[in-house]
């Protein structure tokens, strides 16, 4: 074989980039889903909740006039208080929330040295179900 030096080199390659990419999926899920996060899901749901006024129906006809009945979006409703307490209500329902903090907070940002001894236990502390993400 030719690339037989490459080819045994392959399987530490995938490892260390199998491992990255977990990384940086548990680093930027939670951003997204922490309550705390300046940029997260909560951040948003807080500004469309204080932009509300801006966000009917009517202020999209008159934003855009040329707007028509065929051209609306499907379901478009107004956006209300109760709507938005339900998003976030969801949000902190999510199983995966409690997986993605542990993983982060002693796994990759804060090498526990529990973990570091027996990485499976992580398996079973903190599942994270790809169905989940």
């Amino acid at each position: 074989m030719d690339h037989l030096a490459e080819l045994n080199l392959a399987p530490a390659f995938f490892r260390i980039t199998e491992n990255a990419l977990l990384n940086g999926i548990v680093i930027w899920a939670h951003k997204l889903f922490a309550e705390n996060a300046g940029r997260g899901l909560f951040h948003f749901l807080r500004f469309i909740e204080n932009n509300l006024r801006w966000l009917t129906v009517q202020e999209l006809v008159r934003r855009r006039p040329n707007l028509t009945e065929a051209s609306m979006p499907e379901g478009l409703a107004n956006v209300d208080f109760s709507l938005i307490t339900k998003h976030r209500g969801e949000i902190r329902g999510l199983e995966a929330l409690r997986a993605l903090e542990l993983l982060r907070d002693k796994y990759v940002a804060h090498f526990d040295k529990k973990y570091f001894f027996d990485p499976t236990k992580l398996n079973s502390e903190a599942p994270v179900k790809l169905a989940e993400l």
